[in-house]
């Protein structure tokens, strides 16, 4: 079975000796754990999210670019940041339940639930007035969205009390 709570990646498999290519998911990136029996040509395509039950977070892949799909029907919704909602300040969060470590950039969506300024940004130096994305002097209620290119896998958020969510990212590969 898959393992709750984790990253697979998603490989496209070739065996030169029959023509045949397959796809396998494995929990290893950049190659995946074991081929089967001839396969010696493999590409990373993509990564997918296994929730908390076990199940497959539904996401839409093109080239690139991926985003969690949300319907009525199945279990996935944007995936909120760990620790939500973050009270006035600032907070390093951990992007590794919301993008996998091949992600080069998240896509964010946030809410500022006081007067003042709300912002998110790749570092430590984050701070109130400088960030990558600065909401204005009175953020209560607004939502604002963006994309921040990883340095690491955390993300920094500064400024009033806010919530945040992933909506998807761009995958390096």
């Amino acid at each position: 079975g898959l393992t709750a709570s984790f990253w697979y990646y998603v490989y496209v498999i070739y065996n030169p000796s029959t023509l045949t290519t397959s796809a396998l998911i494995s929990k290893n990136q950049p190659a995946p754990t074991a081929l089967p029996s001839g396969f010696t040509q493999y590409a990373r395509v993509g990564a997918i999210r296994i929730n908390a039950s076990s199940q497959i977070v539904r996401t839409l892949q093109k080239d690139y670019r991926a985003q969690y799909v949300v319907n009525a029907v199945t279990p996935t919704v944007f995936i909120p940041f760990p620790g939500n909602p973050y009270g006035a300040g600032s907070a390093t969060v951990s992007t590794s339940t919301m993008v996998p470590a091949t992600a080069a950039v998240i896509f964010v969506i946030a809410q500022g639930s006081g007067a003042g300024t709300a912002c998110m940004g790749a570092n430590t130096t984050v701070a109130a007035s400088a960030g990558l994305f600065i909401i204005g002097t009175n953020v209560t209620n607004a939502f604002y969205s963006g994309e921040i290119v990883l340095e690491s896998t955390n993300i920094n958020i500064a400024g009033v009390a806010q919530s945040a969510w992933c909506t998807g990212w761009v995958d390096n590969i």
